[in-house]
């Protein structure tokens, strides 16, 4: 499809910034040291989880190489790689095939490679090629190495919470694709519902340091429209709590917030253990529910939980933070499939829950 002047003209736009950004931060290069790795990508899809996939690859030891490719460069979604993460090399003209450890590429081509694709969610029950990527914290903690704090330590002692940090922007957070493409409740309904149904636990503090004076209400809603917790700080502030809601992102279930938690020792409280990769089990690595009668079940039954079975709890929840959301564990699992040209799923969120909303209308019709 041709494009129009303007959009020729945005490409530009963001072609000049970004190569200006990239430019600007050539002291972040250093000489290769680890394996390559090729990006040679057309046109970003992916916006942030691309970025997340490229952090990881240099957390992983790669030197990375990006091909120069005009669209990819010239676009607001690669503006964050570009302005926070110059690490890598643009190259012009890549080295030979066989000089590269890893290609990862968007079309498919003669040489071993991964091939990425948006096309990211799964029917139930059905079980589809390729290495599905995790869900993955926000990139700025990769970006400044905060993932690589200290584990969080199991059997210390926390308060009896179930806590939630983060958006709630009430138009933002009610869209209906995490309803109507995936079943779940939005951030704003569920949120909605624990005001209602279970209004005299539920406490809203202004401020972090008020949630000390909650007493007896054991469900914190603290909204970072009325204290934002920077990243520097979040994962501290999460460990003091056993608990975490993880309700739904925008346009899907899945959000950063429940992985930032998982990494800090917080049980997830969530609708949607299926869609993480792999998927979490109710009463091993989290507490989850399908409906508003399954969620009251679990609130009614947080209190009665002992200390060793939320410990035991815990350590499940940062042991499968380890094995399959860490960086190295995610890389890991990436080195085992390198030269059988596997599909390499990342997700694309606005796109990725397009092609599962005509995915499910496919099975549909047969």
């Amino acid at each position: 499809m041709a494009r129009s002047p303007i959009q020729i003209l945005s490409d530009l736009r963001w072609y000049l910034v970004n190569t200006w950004l990239w430019l600007r931060q050539r002291s972040e290069r250093r000489a290769t040291k680890g394996p390559l790795v090729l990006v040679d990508i057309r046109q970003n899809v992916w916006h942030r989880y691309l970025h997340i996939l490229i952090l990881f690859l240099r957390d992983g030891g790669y030197s990375v190489h990006i091909r120069h490719r005009f669209r990819f460069i010239g676009s607001w979604a690669s503006n964050d790689l570009f302005r926070r993460s110059s690490f890598f090399n643009l190259v012009l003209r890549p080295d030979p095939a066989d000089t590269y450890h890893l290609i990862l590429t968007d079309r498919p081509i003669k040489e071993p490679h991964m091939l990425l694709t948006a096309d990211y969610f799964d029917l139930a029950g059905v079980q589809r090629q390729g290495l599905r990527l995790p869900m993955a914290m926000a990139d700025t903690f990769y970006v400044q190495g905060l993932h690589a704090r200290s584990t969080a330590d199991a059997a210390q002692e926390r308060q009896r919470c179930l806590f939630f940090f983060g958006n709630m922007d009430r138009t933002a957070y009610d869209r209906p694709e995490p309803r109507s493409v995936f079943g779940c409740f939005t951030r704003t309904e569920l949120l909605d519902l624990l005001r209602t149904d279970h209004s005299d636990r539920v406490f809203e503090p202004e401020t972090l340091a008020e949630v000390e004076n909650r007493g007896l209400r054991d469900i914190v809603l603290l909204g970072r429209q009325r204290e934002y917790i920077p990243p520097a700080r979040l994962l501290d502030e999460l460990s003091r709590y056993d608990l975490f809601l993880a309700p739904s992102g925008v346009v899907m279930p899945l959000c950063h917030n429940v992985v930032e938690a998982m990494a800090a020792g917080c049980i997830p409280v969530l609708q949607y253990p299926h869609l993480m990769e792999p998927p979490l089990e109710h009463g091993v690595n989290c507490l989850a529910f399908k409906n508003a009668n399954e969620l009251n079940d679990i609130l009614e039954h947080i209190p009665l939980v002992s200390a060793m079975e939320i410990i035991a709890m815990r350590k499940r929840v940062l042991a499968y933070y380890q094995d399959h959301l860490s960086p190295q564990a995610v890389i890991g699992r990436m080195n085992a499939l390198i030269g059988t040209n596997t599909l390499l799923r990342v997700n694309a969120e606005m796109l990725s829950t397009q092609l599962f909303r005509q995915l499910q209308a496919g099975s549909k019709h047969h």
